[in-house]
């Protein structure tokens, strides 16, 4: 009689998996990643408000999407702000940082035989964006054209322009 026919539980436990304890987890990480796949089938298919639809964006939606480019005597702040209008939009600058926050207010009223619907949509969005450089806080310009907000801000005299490598030393 063998040894391992007395053994009550045996490694591998399961004909094809590895001996090793690496390979026993392979189980627990296919159950964990289909509960994943669960869960996110669960809440990606729960159903938008005709609201939403109807209107083709929601704020979950909107997310301010930014390009921020240092030019020699400015730096240019591109933001992809999609569904706001010009007065929804406020552009605050700071010493060292922009900021950028849009209010959405949208209604509609649709009356039929019988039914009356009322659909309100409302929400804030607003992000932070530290500024590579000194800049000049009274030469600011904005412009918001086709969903997209330009800033541009000119860079002070004095700020330093060349980035230094700094050798870092062993221990």
């Amino acid at each position: 009689m063998d040894f391992r026919d007395l053994m009550l539980w045996r490694w591998p436990p399961q004909a094809g998996m590895g001996g090793d304890p690496e390979s026993a987890a392979q189980p627990l990480r296919a159950l964990q990643a289909d509960i994943n796949r669960a869960f996110e089938s669960f809440w990606g298919n729960i159903p938008t408000p005709s609201f939403h639809a109807n209107w083709g964006m929601t704020l979950q939606a909107i997310d301010i999407r930014i390009d921020l480019v240092e030019l020699e005597n400015e730096i240019e702040l591109t933001a992809e702000m999609p569904g706001l209008e010009e007065r929804d939009i406020e552009v605050t600058l700071g010493e060292e940082c922009i900021t950028i926050k849009a209010e959405k207010h949208a209604s509609r009223d649709r009356q039929g035989n019988g039914f009356r619907i009322n659909e309100r949509l409302y929400g804030t969005l607003q992000r932070t964006i530290a500024l590579p450089a000194f800049v000049d806080q009274e030469s600011v310009k904005a412009t918001y054209k086709n969903g997209v907000l330009t800033v541009w801000v000119a860079k002070l005299a004095g700020a330093p322009k060349d980035v230094r490598l700094i050798p870092i030393n062993k221990g």
